[in-house]
């Protein structure tokens, strides 16, 4: 349990992060919380009926990737997390220019965000 837990909180971390690091501070209006978070905890079945999708690389990694962090968080919020590869900057543009985004997280590299945020992020 303990593992699951800090499974759960690294990847509520690194969403955050990801989340954050681009946050251009849009014009949408706040999301209120679903439930009162406790870190490394998800509230069972508060994502039950979301489907959520996370491209990468694909191979060996993403699988471990899926089955670390992507599987326990699935099974502990409800969520249905589906995969895609290989994430390309083409395919992001692509997504952007269109307004039709498959993706609600993708694996890349710092370098690659930075400079392509407020563009494309």
């Amino acid at each position: 349990m303990k593992h699951k837990r800090l499974t759960v909180a690294a990847l509520g971390a690194a969403s955050a992060l990801m989340l954050a690091a681009c946050s251009g501070g849009g014009t949408s209006a706040p999301i209120p919380p679903l439930t009162d978070p406790v870190a490394g905890e998800v509230a069972e079945g508060v994502l039950q009926g979301v489907t959520l999708t996370y491209a990468a690389d694909g191979g060996t990694t993403q699988e471990a990737q899926m089955n670390a962090f992507f599987k326990p968080f699935a099974d502990a919020s409800g969520a249905t997390v589906n995969e895609d590869s290989p994430q390309t900057l083409a395919k992001i543009q692509a997504q952007v220019d269109t307004g039709s985004y498959q993706w609600d997280f993708v694996s890349s590299y710092g370098d690659q965000i930075s400079r392509e945020c407020g563009v494309l992020f």
